[in-house]
């Protein structure tokens, strides 16, 4: 054993040992041979203490003080310590490493164990795998040998520190300790050792660390290891590193894979966000009921749970930043500019210029005194480590938007996708739960200002966020940063929606008044007085006509802008006859025309006007969404007939062939056509025809609307409107429709020759003008109740006797008419027609009043508006249909009149429990068309009480 001094003479004198430190705390000492003792390097017996040598607390500021602490430990106990880097680099990324790989995790302890064995069986000696944290050091396994798996070594006295500070990866051997100066007075040191470094990277692609020591320890000498051998321990080092990179690489993958998974999910969720929030109604109901709030409705809002749990953080929060806004402006920036926070209508305000740099500690707000933004928390989730942080209250104190905003400002000067920071001084340390010693900040911004701030943290000593942890938690930010966007459209259509609403309803229901007035002077008014203001009447009726045009232009293209007017159509088909739907629309068209002229003074077109029906065995009778179809006829022919001065106009109506032919199928290929000799139109405003509010001349009257709503309509119904014209020479517009029929097709056995067709001629002298105009062809326009929900046949309980003497009357065929509607003109208009028609009505102001004169007057027919306070139309419409169930009375044909035309309001009245029979919209439907709805349930009533001549029981 090389002998030392016991003392030395005269001062200290470093220089040696210094040296000696500075090389080999860099790992730079021979591999498998002594080095020579420091010549003031020695050891003092008198100074020797028995017992455990202990570790070192001291932390070293200089080279200087490492060596004269290695001189006074040598004097003491005669060994060589472990020596630490002053930078401490090194530990850091040891701890670092051990973090990343889990190396303290018991689930890798069977690879590590495995390992083991086979160097054990490789070497015949025992084997000894450690794990060197920044100042301890443990057992992860062993094999032949006194220490067991996990348990603690002394940092200063294992001979795998020393071989850990190898950091180029080569083996350190020691032979024979006794012969060594620097181990042989360990207490309990092996005789001969060997020892691998573990090396394992800091980060994808970076340096090598040395995290522990693949060792073989003997208790007797043994001669250096042959070049094989010393191979075969570099190699089962290397696999054991390989295989713990393949282990966290595997896991990693199974988290991305998760990640993957979970980013899936929640795209497909944004994908199929549907506008299903519901706009504030126009119509008042009995029984309301909060609308929950729409972002719950979306897990993405909801899940810092699950990004806690997948990226093992302890704290997840996603700010609302919509109420802080960001000034940039673009002057010079000027050396002694403080940037400051102000008040504006829209939040508070930072002023700064892009690219200047700001002072970190600015205190406005609380120099102000006035409160910060209100920063909304959408959601957040914890830890027990932090269960008592309150992050709304963190956010909104008066000292968190100044470093807020300073962070803000300056990730904008950056292209990340995101703020990591590993440590507890990040840019916004104040913002996290205490104790937090990394994290993840992703603020993501819309047109240059916050909108929102994802928030990461843990509270684990050392954690790095890797890049795919920052990427997974952008793409989660994005995301919900998408979904609170299109939340954002959803409730603005909402608001569309609740505005068209209100202004249909708003605006039909003067303007239904104004035309029925008109409507009861010519019907009531005396010959005299009408002779002498026709001429008014006609000009009246013309304006307002053409203000319902435009209306319903206008509100058809809201709805159609926001998807309100694509509903269902099969639930809007109704049986027409085409042939007579053609006929009837060309007529409606002609004698507008022919007002419109009469009013204006303009010159009378010379222009014939034909429909053209191919003749068919089984008649045109079909299944078809009535309503729309005749809409487009009406804007092909009034274009039609406004751009044609002079010629012809044809509709015609025929059956394409179907290739191949189906004999058992009513379904049919059928094509309206409409050719014009008129302007025709330029090559240009071809490309724009079916744009909204596109016209060939802006002096032009209409709201060029009519052609974009028509294109939307038969694409609805899966056909496609074609245009051919040319300028000067006339257009043709037709479209072919696959179509329902209503009786089979003829069997067709050959070609029995040419196809013939009926020409019926819209002649001018058949028209009474104001009468064409004002009414409404038949079938109604409006929707009914499907077939199916009617009843045929009268119910088989018979009313209550008592109920049926309360409203006996003297004509037992009469009908009793209930009119309902908060609007005093509109109620006028209509109990004015049947008073003057001799028929017994009622009246209520709203949907409850109606309910209690409904009760005793037992109405056959109800009209009533929806939209009324109190309870509305549908609900109290709801309850009649409860009350005849509970009086066994037959149902009365309920008709809604209303200023509403969405298609989700038509389902919810035809189709829900209040059972309506009919929806009429007020400025479409006509005092004619009411009428007309009179004369059938007045058949109904005599055919129902023919039907019960037998009965003992009366007739309700």
């Amino acid at each position: 054993m090389p002998s030392s001094s016991s003392s030395s003479s005269g001062p200290a004198d470093t220089s040696t040992t210094l040296s000696f430190v500075d090389r080999y705390s860099n790992g730079n000492f021979p591999a498998n041979r002594t080095p020579e003792q420091p010549s003031d390097l020695h050891f003092d017996p008198s100074q020797f203490t028995p017992g455990p040598v202990p570790e070192d607390e001291e932390k070293y500021t200089s080279l200087q003080s490492v060596a004269t602490s290695v001189k006074d430990f040598f004097r003491k106990f005669g060994f060589l310590p472990a020596i630490r880097t002053l930078s401490r680099e090194l530990e850091n990324d040891r701890t670092l490493v051990i973090q990343r790989y889990a190396l303290d995790d018991p689930a890798l302890w069977p690879l590590i164990d495995r390992c083991a064995r086979i160097a054990h069986a490789v070497f015949n000696a025992p084997i000894l795998i450690t794990l060197i944290h920044a100042d301890t050091q443990f057992v992860l396994a062993s094999v032949g040998c006194e220490h067991k798996p996990r348990d603690p070594l002394g940092y200063r006295s294992s001979l795998c520190s020393h071989t850990a500070l190898r950091k180029d990866g080569s083996m350190f051997e020691i032979p024979d300790t006794q012969q060594d100066w620097r181990f042989s007075r360990i207490p309990g040191v092996p005789r001969s050792y060997a020892g691998q470094p573990l090396l394992l990277p800091v980060e994808d692609g970076g340096p090598l660390v040395p995290v522990g020591s693949f060792c073989v320890i003997n208790n007797k000498p043994r001669s250096p290891m042959t070049p094989q051998e010393r191979a075969s321990l570099a190699d089962l080092t290397h696999l054991l590193s390989t295989e713990i990179q393949r282990v966290f690489q595997e896991t990693r993958e199974r988290k991305e894979s998760a990640r993957r998974n979970f980013v899936s999910d929640l795209i497909a969720e944004l994908a199929t966000m549907h506008s299903t929030i519901s706009p504030p109604v126009v119509r008042e109901r009995s029984v309301k009921s909060p609308s929950p709030d729409p972002e719950s409705r979306f897990r993405m809002l909801s899940a810092t749970m699950d990004i806690r749990r997948m990226l093992e953080a302890d704290f997840v929060c996603l700010v609302d930043l919509s109420s802080l806004h960001l000034s940039w402006q673009t002057e010079r920036p000027r050396l002694d500019r403080t940037r400051t926070l102000s008040k504006s209508r829209y939040g508070w305000i930072g002023h700064g210029q892009r690219g200047s740099s700001y002072p970190s500690g600015l205190n406005a707000l609380s120099q102000q005194g006035a409160p910060g933004p209100v920063l909304r928390v959408i959601d957040y989730s914890c830890s027990e480590t932090c269960q008592d942080h309150s992050p709304e209250d963190v956010l909104n104190a008066p000292d968190a938007v100044q470093p807020l905003i300073t962070f803000l400002r300056s990730y904008t000067k950056t292209t990340k996708s995101g703020y990591v920071h590993s440590g507890s001084d990040g840019a916004l340390q104040g913002l996290l739960p205490e104790g937090s010693q990394a994290h993840i900040a992703v603020p993501l911004f819309t047109n240059a200002q916050p909108s929102l701030l994802l928030l990461v943290s843990t509270n684990k000593r050392k954690h790095i966020y890797e890049p795919p942890d920052v990427a997974f938690a952008s793409t989660f930010a994005v995301l919900c940063l998408g979904s609170l966007e299109k939340i954002k459209l959803m409730k603005a259509d909402a608001a569309k929606t609740a505005f068209v609403s209100m202004i249909s309803h708003e605006l039909r229901t003067p303007l239904h008044g104004l035309l029925s007035q008109l409507e009861l002077i010519r019907e009531f008014a005396p010959k005299e007085f009408l002779a002498e203001t026709e001429t008014f009447l006609q000009t009246a009726q013309v304006c307002g006509l053409t203000l319902r045009d435009v209306l319903n232009d206008v509100l058809d293209f809201g709805k159609q802008e926001q998807g309100t007017g694509a509903g269902d159509v099969q639930a809007h088909c109704t049986e027409v006859d085409l042939g007579v739907l053609a006929v009837e629309a060309m007529n409606v068209a002609y004698g507008r025309r022919r007002q419109w002229e009469s009013v204006t003074g303009e010159s009378e077109s010379a222009v014939d006007v034909y429909v053209m029906i191919e003749d068919s065995p089984t008649g045109w009778g079909a299944l078809i969404d009535a309503n729309g179809l005749r809409r487009v006829l009406l804007n092909f022919a009034s274009n039609a007939l406004k751009y044609t001065p002079k010629g012809s106009i044809v509709l015609s109506l025929r059956e394409l062939e179907l290739e191949p032919v189906d004999q058992s199928s009513n379904r049919r290929l059928v094509e309206f056509s409409m050719t014009d000799t008129g302007i025709g139109m330029s090559d240009e405003f071809k490309q724009d025809v079916f744009t909204p509010f596109s016209q060939e001349s802006t002096f032009n009257p209409g709201a060029g609307l009519g052609m974009s709503i028509s294109e939307a309509i038969v694409s609805k119904m899966g056909g496609e409107i074609n245009i051919t014209s040319e300028l000067g020479k006339g257009t043709t517009i037709s479209f072919a429709l696959l179509i329902d029929f209503l009786e089979p097709r003829p069997v067709r056995t050959a070609p029995t020759g040419p196809r013939t067709f009926t020409k019926t001629l819209i002649s001018h002298d058949d028209l009474t003008i104001h009468g064409a105009l004002g009414s409404t062809p038949s079938p109604p326009q409006t929707p009914t109740r499907p077939a199916y929900q009617q009843s045929t046949s009268p119910p088989a309980r018979s009313p209550l006797q008592n109920s049926a003497a309360s409203v006996a009357s003297d004509k037992p065929t009469e009908v009793r008419v209930l009119v309902v509607d908060d609007n005093h003109i509109g109620r006028k208009i209509l109990t004015t027609l049947l008073a003057r028609k001799g028929v017994p009505f009622r009246e209520a102001a709203d949907g409850l009043a109606a309910l209690a004169v409904y009760r005793e007057f037992l109405p056959h027919l109800v009209w009533t508006d929806i939209s009324m306070p109190v309870m509305d139309g549908i609900e109290s419409a709801r309850r009649m249909r409860m009350i005849e169930n509970e009086l066994q009375l037959r149902p009365a044909h309920i008709v809604a009149l209303t200023g509403l035309s969405s298609h989700g309001d038509m389902k919810e009245g035809l189709l829900g429990e209040a059972a309506l029979d009919e929806w009429l919209v007020k400025g479409q439907a006509n005092l004619k068309t009411l009428t007309s709805g009179l004369q059938r349930a007045t058949r109904r009533r005599e055919s129902s009480v023919s039907s019960s001549a037998s009965s003992s029981s009366p007739v309700i």
